[in-house]
């Protein structure tokens, strides 16, 4: 078991954040299941993905050693690296080619960050983002690599659906809107579900799975 202590940077952070930025190298599914199974605790008491922390508060993991590094048990946020100046450059077909951006939304887009205010905010921001560098482990880890998924309804495991999709397709998969003759599988808690993508997803033949079936295809 290790322990660790919220400190001022956590104030309002999510639990399931803290708990990833103090281990290395756990998969999501196992994290996932640390909650379902009550070994991440806070205070004493069982916690969840979506837990607010405050400065002060008690984490214990009750998780394997080798997801800890031999650092001192400290949550402490990791170091920036230098970015170049920011740059905004305006190009109607590259924007426009990003899919699920059309050239209204592309040219707000742009036209947004004409102003030189809007920059120095972006810019202000991401100081405070640290982006981890990709492993060769993760790199190698598509396991989802030329499946497209439909998410519908609520989810329980993760903090919503946006996550569920940032885990795909950081995974190699495509997240879409509709059910198509393409799609390979439509996340659906209620499976059973007379709605519209239910239907269309047995008229066309693809399979439904709930959350916690997704969660297993991650182990």
């Amino acid at each position: 078991m290790k322990s660790f202590t919220a400190g001022k940077n956590e104030d309002g952070a999510r639990l399931s954040r803290f708990v990833e930025n103090v281990t290395s190298g756990m998969p999501k599914s196992l994290l996932y299941k640390a909650f379902r199974n009550k070994r991440i605790k806070v205070n004493g008491k069982k916690g969840a993905p979506d837990t607010r922390l405050c400065p002060g508060d008690l984490v214990e993991l009750y998780i394997n050693d080798e997801f800890f590094s031999a650092a001192p048990p400290t949550a402490r946020p990791l170091p920036h690296k230098k970015r170049p100046p920011l740059r905004m450059v305006y190009e109607d077909e590259n924007i426009a080619a990003i899919q699920g951006i059309g050239p209204v939304l592309a040219k707000a887009f742009a036209d947004y960050f004409k102003e030189e205010t809007h920059v120095k905010v972006l810019e202000k921001l991401l100081k405070e983002v640290t982006l981890p560098e990709k492993t060769e482990a993760e790199a190698g880890d598509q396991i989802f690599a030329g499946m497209t998924f439909v998410i519908t309804g609520s989810v329980h495991h993760f903090a919503n659906r946006r996550e569920v999709k940032e885990l795909i397709e950081s995974k190699g998969g495509k997240v879409t809107g509709k059910v198509t003759k393409n799609t390979n599988f439509l996340i659906n808690n209620d499976v059973n579900s007379t709605s519209s993508k239910n239907k269309d997803a047995n008229n066309l033949g693809v399979k439904i799975i709930s959350e916690d079936e997704f969660v297993q295809m991650l182990s």
